[in-house]
């Protein structure tokens, strides 16, 4: 037997900015309770970089 469940019932995006957008998902997780809604938050792909000096101090500029 194929779970059916949960399942996805609906997506709605809102963009925040050109760099942030939220996504709501209405969510079943069984017939008889009531859907629940989860939020995410969608972001371009970006790097973090940590610099650190050869005896492991962090480098930080004020």
């Amino acid at each position: 037997m194929v779970r059916d469940l949960p399942k996805i019932l609906k997506v709605e995006r809102t963009t925040v900015s050109p760099w942030l957008e939220v996504i709501a998902r209405e969510v079943s997780f069984s017939r008889e309770a009531a859907a629940e809604t989860y939020y995410a938050i969608a972001q371009p792909d970006y790097v973090a970089v940590l610099a650190m000096t050869t005896d492991s101090q962090i480098l930080l500029v004020r």
